[in-house]
């Protein structure tokens, strides 16, 4: 009996030891490739950007926008399907920016919620998580 449980105790340190050393060198390996998917190269960029017309549009609260907006999805065919889409795309962005006011776009940290707050939109509009990042690539505020 004694060699029974000296024999199962064993087994069960070899398996713990097995599970913790798999669950460490997925935990080393993991950084490494998200650290490759994250940074695309400037070529895959572009190939996955859309860029809008020049938009200009009145604030809520008065004064109006001058921008140019260049959108990054996560596949080039979305790309592709955004730029037939652009007439949404730009509507889209029109009525966002008729809900705002002129202060919150000059705003020092206003810019990058502007950028973040059209991508929410979008995605909404748009029923997809298809785009990634909006950069906001001409801007007039009067």
């Amino acid at each position: 009996m004694k060699l029974y449980l000296k024999s199962l105790l064993i087994i069960g340190i070899i398996t713990v030891i097995g599970v913790g050393g798999y669950f460490v060198w997925q935990y080393l390996q993991t950084p490494k490739e998200a650290v490759a998917k994250e940074a695309p190269t400037a070529e895959e960029l572009l190939a996955r950007s859309f860029d809008t017309e020049e938009i200009t549009t009145n604030f809520k609260d008065g004064g109006f926008i001058k921008s140019k907006f260049k959108i990054v999805t996560t596949t080039k065919d979305q790309a592709e399907e955004l730029n037939k889409l652009g007439f949404q795309v730009e509507s889209t962005i029109i009525q966002y920016i008729n809900e705002i006011n002129k202060d919150s776009v000059n705003q020092p940290d206003g810019i990058m919620a502007f950028e973040d707050n059209i991508k929410t939109e979008l995605n909404k509009e748009l029923h997809h998580n298809y785009i990634t990042r909006v950069y906001i690539i001409e801007k007039i505020v009067q």
